[in-house]
């Protein structure tokens, strides 16, 4: 099922491209995210190490998935433990390689130092503005912060989908395959965002 799983020209992509996009995000081209499974924990102890998730609090299988600003799942990786931070998994995982200049990734605040990765590809990443704990954010960060949740809210909406697929977490030795199916079956449901929207 790899080939329902494509990376659209950057044509294509503005073509499909959503009011909500258009304004501020018109060069978007993949927001992404990582999508974590929750395992059973295993008897190794370096792969019960390698699996601890210290966001979930259990063992868990971390993917790092994008979209397409329409909600068309364009890229999962294969399968990192729990524990790899997300920008070692954005790094290793072959995404970069996807990439064409100008293009723009969108991103949660888990992607920090990604930046420079990027900018080799002669791409620009946004994310929300940073949270401070000793300041209080700005009128204009809030409503950066409101306008990316607005369009984030599409990854997540995609991960959804493939956690509706009850299969997934089940058959953890085939745990890759099972994810890319369910990638392409979500590919196959009908369009996640209107034009309209």
């Amino acid at each position: 099922m790899n080939w329902l799983i494509i990376w659209p020209s950057a044509d294509g992509v503005r073509e499909n491209l959503p009011i909500a996009f258009r304004k501020r995000y018109s060069k978007a081209i993949s927001t992404i995210g990582c999508f974590e499974i929750q395992i059973e924990k295993t008897s190794n102890a370096s792969h019960q190490a390698a699996t601890w998730s210290q966001y979930k609090s259990y063992n868990t299988i971390k993917y790092l998935i994008s979209i397409t600003p329409d909600g068309l799942i364009n890229f999962i990786s294969e399968e990192y433990g729990g524990r790899t931070p997300d920008s070692t998994i954005f790094e290793d995982s072959g995404f970069l390689d996807k990439l064409v200049q100008k293009s723009i990734v969108l991103a949660d605040r888990g992607f920090k130092n990604i930046s420079h990765l990027l900018e080799k590809h002669g791409c620009t990443l946004l994310r929300p503005p940073s949270e401070s704990s000793n300041s209080k954010p700005s009128a204009e960060e809030v409503l950066q912060t409101k306008r990316f949740a607005a369009i984030r809210v599409h990854v997540e909406k995609s991960i959804g989908k493939l956690r509706d697929f009850k299969m997934i977490g089940l058959h953890a030795c085939f745990l890759d395959n099972v994810v890319t199916i369910a990638c392409g079956l979500v590919n196959l449901q009908n369009c996640l965002f209107s034009n309209q929207v």
